[in-house]
């Protein structure tokens, strides 16, 4: 587990025992990756796994006035933080000797680029962009390099997203989360554990064959 001092992962640590290792720092320092799977490495041994699951939305905007200093930190931690912990567990992978799986967080975004969201529609192509060609690069030292795009999920993104889309086309929120459900065919929102299941799966040796792939989570919408 690794994050910010800040987080609440602290409780999950403590639930997991010693089962798990809690080392802090930012994904945006690529040095502090690098401590969090060497640390990995001599307690567990090795890292076969490694998720790539931080990431952040951003203010919603249009083009035309989104802010710099916003731009600049949505592609830091979406992006920088995605190919820092990719490298660093590629790295301690083909020095292990094992192979490995990493799995990168991106979303439906990457696709739909739906409005006013332009720096994390940017960052989460630019996720599966970095997957395909690391795919592509590590596959030799039997590494799997596979992403996951989630759709409209429960929780306080979702809300935070239905009330930046109702303020900038100046709709109720009630309206504005009415709409964006009905593209979903399935009639809900996906949740975090749906995506979880999703990602066990891809880092098991029965999806030993998929590499490169962007698998989407979205409740068939597309």
């Amino acid at each position: 587990l690794f994050d910010l001092p800040s987080s609440g992962v602290s409780a999950l640590h403590l639930s997991l025992g010693d089962r798990s290792l809690l080392v802090h720092g930012s994904v945006v320092v690529a040095e502090d990756i690098q401590k969090c799977v060497a640390e990995a490495e001599r307690t567990f041994g090795y890292v076969d796994v490694m998720v790539n699951n931080a990431g952040v939305q951003g203010p919603l905007g249009p083009v035309l006035s989104y802010p710099e200093n916003a731009f600049r930190q949505v592609m830091d931690v979406n992006v920088c933080g995605v190919f820092f912990g990719l490298q660093a567990a590629a790295q301690s992978m083909i020095r292990c000797g094992r192979g490995g799986v990493v799995v990168n967080l991106s979303s439906l975004a990457a696709a739909r680029k739906p409005e006013n969201m332009v720096a994390y529609n940017a960052s989460k192509a630019a996720v599966e962009s970095i997957t395909a060609t690391a795919a592509k690069e590590l596959g030799p030292s039997s590494i799997r390099v596979v992403a996951v795009a989630p759709g409209l999920l429960t929780g306080r993104l979702w809300t935070t997203q239905v009330q930046g889309q109702a303020s900038a086309r100046g709709r109720r929120f009630q309206d504005q989360e009415a709409e964006m459900l009905e593209g979903v065919p399935l009639r809900r929102l996906g949740t975090p554990e749906e995506v979880a299941g999703v990602i066990l799966w891809l880092a098991s040796d029965e999806a030993a064959y998929v590499s490169g792939s962007v698998v989407p989570i979205t409740g068939a919408r597309m």
